[in-house]
C-alpha cells in the first residue's frame, strides 16, 4: 500500500507539541522575478493551487507541479501555483531538486516549466500556509493578476476532515512544519468569506487534494462561498489527483463548467483505496435539512440495537468514525421497521443523489457514494460542536443521545402562541415541558431577533411558562426554547416560526410556511432567512 496523505507520525508529533494558530497576517517580502504578472483578462478559467509542500510531502508537491507544467497555461486557462517548500535536515524528507529553496514562491505555470527560483513570478519569503491570511493573499493576487470567467481553488496537502489534534477546533488541512501551524476549517471558511465578498462572488470549484475531506461537515462550512466542491471520503495516495490528464482536457475544452471540471478530476483519479466526488453546494442547504430530520427521527430507545448494528456495519474509512452517509441511511431502511424513519432515511439518500454530481470509488470502498459524516463507534467528541453543521442541525444531538445522552432529561418544550402578527405589538407565548423524574424545570428561550435570551424561574414539571415578546422589524423569526431541570439536564431544542408580515405580497408564502412543518424547520437555520433577506 502506498503511503497516504494522512500525515506522517513525525509531523503530527511535531505539530502536537508546537502548534499555535496565528490569526494575524503574515509579514513577508515580495520580490519580483522573471515573467509577466498579467494574463489574458478574457481567460475562461484560472486554476489556483495552494501547493503546501512545507512538510513530508515536498517531493510530491514538486511532482504535481511538473504534472501541471506538462500541460501549462494557455490564453484560455491560467494555472497559478503558490508553492511552499520545507527545509529538512533529515534527507529522507528533503527534496533537493531545482535549487532546494525553502521559501514560498508564486508561479504562472507554462508548458515545460520547472519550479526554479528564476521561473517564479514572486518570492514572498517564508509564508505560513496554515494561516487564513495566506489563503486570502494568494487568492486575491491570483484573481487580480489572472482574471477569468471562472475560478478553481485547490487546497493541496495533508487533510484530516476534522477530529485530529489535541486542543481547540480540531479539524484541519495544510500542515506548515516551518511555522508549526495548520489550516483549520473555520480559517478556510473565513478566508473564502473575504475572497468572495461574503459569497457575492462565489468560487466556481473548491477542491481538497487531501485526505478525508469529502464530509458533509466540510461542505457545510464552505457552501456559501463555492458552487461546487471536489474531495475524497477516504485517504488519498501521496501522488494525489491526476493534473496532467484533467488539465489537458480543460485546455482542450476551456468552456467546460465547474461541474464538468469536477467530473474530470473525479474520472481521471486513480490509485489504491479510491474515493473522490464532486458535490453541488448550491443544493446543499435542502440536503442538510433531510439529514437533520433523520437525526431527530432516530432518537427512540427501542431502536438503539438496530442503530448499533448499522454503525458496526456501515462503510468506514481510515478514520473509522467517518462513515459513508448514504450507506448509513440505506442500512437504516433495512434495519428499522418504522415507516417514518424509513422515509427520512430515503430522503437523505435522494438528497445525496441530488448533490453528488460525479463520484468514483474502487472495490476497496464498495459502499461509498460521495459524502461522509461523523458517526463515532465508542464515544462522542464534544469538540464536534465547533462545527457549523453541528450547530445548525440535530446530528450532534443524535450522536450525543446514542452515546449516553441523559435519559432523565426533560421533554422538548411545546410552544404555543400566535404564528403571525404585526411589529410593535406584544404577543404572549407558552412553553410546556415535563421531566421524567418530576423535577422542577427552568425554561430558556431565544426569540430569533437581536434581543438577549431569557430564562424563566423554576417551575413544577408540566406547568406552562407564559412570556410576552415584541418584534420591531418585519420578517420571519424562529423562537428557540429548551427546558433545564434542577440537576442541569437539558432537553432538546424546540422551534416555532413567527411571521411579522413584510407586505401583503408576502402573505401566500407566509401561509405556506405555517402549513408545512418542514418549512418551519428550515427557519431554525439563520442563514436561510438571511439568504432570502427576510430579516
Amino acid at each position: 500500500m502506498k503511503v497516504k496523505k494522512t500525515g506522517i507520525i513525525l509531523i503530527i508529533t511535531f505539530l502536537m507539541s508546537s502548534i499555535a494558530v496565528n490569526a494575524t497576517s503574515v509579514d513577508f517580502k515580495i520580490v519580483s522575478m522573471g515573467g509577466s504578472t498579467k494574463s489574458n483578462p478574457s481567460a475562461e478559467w484560472t486554476i489556483m493551487v495552494y501547493l503546501d509542500g512545507d512538510n513530508d510531502l515536498e517531493k510530491y508537491a514538486i511532482d504535481d507541479f511538473l504534472e501541471m507544467a506538462s500541460v501549462g497555461s494557455t490564453s484560455d486557462v491560467n494555472i497559478v501555483v503558490q508553492l511552499d517548500r520545507v527545509h529538512y535536515s533529515d534527507p529522507f524528507y528533503d527534496d533537493t531538486r531545482y535549487g532546494d529553496w525553502d521559501t514560498t514562491k508564486r508561479f504562472h505555470i507554462t508548458q515545460g516549466m520547472v519550479p526554479t527560483p528564476e521561473n517564479a513570478i514572486q518570492d514572498i519569503g517564508e509564508a505560513n500556509m496554515g494561516d487564513s491570511q495566506t489563503v486570502i493573499d494568494f487568492a486575491n493576487w491570483a484573481k487580480g493578476n489572472y482574471p477569468a470567467n471562472k475560478y478553481c481553488f485547490i487546497f493541496w496537502d495533508h487533510g484530516t476532515g476534522w477530529k485530529n489534534g489535541n486542543n481547540g477546533p480540531r479539524k484541519y488541512v495544510c500542515i506548515d512544519v516551518t511555522s508549526g501551524d495548520v489550516l483549520h476549517l473555520y480559517e478556510i471558511r473565513n478566508a473564502l468569506n473575504v475572497v468572495t465578498n461574503s459569497g457575492a462572488n462565489k468560487i466556481d470549484l473548491v477542491g481538497f487534494d487531501a485526505c478525508l475531506m469529502g464530509m458533509i461537515e466540510v461542505g457545510y462550512e464552505i457552501y456559501q462561498y463555492a458552487e461546487y466542491m471536489t474531495a475524497s471520503e477516504e485517504t488519498e495516495p501521496v501522488d494525489g489527483w491526476n493534473y496532467q490528464d484533467t488539465l489537458s482536457s480543460l485546455v482542450t475544452i476551456p468552456i467546460m463548467s465547474a461541474e464538468e471540471l469536477g467530473a474530470k478530476f473525479v474520472s481521471y483519479y486513480g490509485g489504491y483505496d479510491i474515493t473522490l466526488s464532486t458535490v453541488n453546494l448550491g443544493n446543499y442547504i435542502t440536503f442538510v435539512y433531510t439529514v437533520s430530520e433523520l437525526a431527530v427521527s432516530l432518537k427512540f430507545p427501542q431502536y438503539k440495537d438496530e442503530i448499533k448494528y448499522v454503525i458496526q456495519n456501515v462503510e468506514t474509512y481510515r478514520d473509522t468514525d467517518f462513515v459513508d452517509l448514504y450507506h448509513f441511511a440505506e442500512l437504516i431502511t433495512y434495519e428499522i421497521d418504522d415507516q417514518n424513519i424509513i422515509n427520512k432515511a430515503q430522503n437523505v439518500m435522494y438528497g445525496i443523489n441530488g448533490v453528488v454530481t460525479s463520484e468514483k470509488h474502487d472495490n476497496h470502498n464498495p459502499n461509498s457514494h460521495g459524502i461522509s459524516v461523523y458517526v463515532p463507534w465508542y464515544s462522542y467528541d464534544p469538540n464536534y460542536e465547533y462545527l457549523l453543521f453541528a450547530q445548525h442541525t440535530q446530528w450532534d444531538e443524535f450522536l450525543h443521545w446514542y452515546h449516553g445522552g441523559n435519559p432523565g432529561s426533560p421533554s422538548p418544550p411545546v410552544i404555543n402562541g400566535p404564528t403571525e402578527g404585526a411589529t410593535g405589538t406584544e404577543y404572549i407565548y407558552t412553553f410546556t415541558s415535563t421531566d421524567p423524574n418530576g423535577e422542577s424545570i427552568q425554561y430558556y428561550v431565544e426569540w430569533g431577533d437581536s434581543s438577549a435570551g431569557e430564562y424563566s424561574e423554576l417551575l413544577p414539571s408540566g406547568q406552562p411558562w407564559e412570556k410576552a415578546h415584541t418584534w420591531d422589524t418585519n420578517g420571519f423569526y424562529t423562537i428557540s426554547a429548551k427546558a433545564i431541570d434542577v440537576n442541569g439536564a437539558e432537553s432538546e431544542w424546540s422551534y416555532y416560526t413567527v411571521v411579522m408580515p413584510r407586505s401583503k405580497s408576502m402573505r401566500p408564502f407566509e401561509r405556506l410556511i405555517n402549513q408545512f412543518p418542514m418549512l418551519k424547520l428550515i427557519f431554525q437555520f439563520p442563514i436561510f432567512s438571511k439568504l432570502l433577506n427576510l430579516h
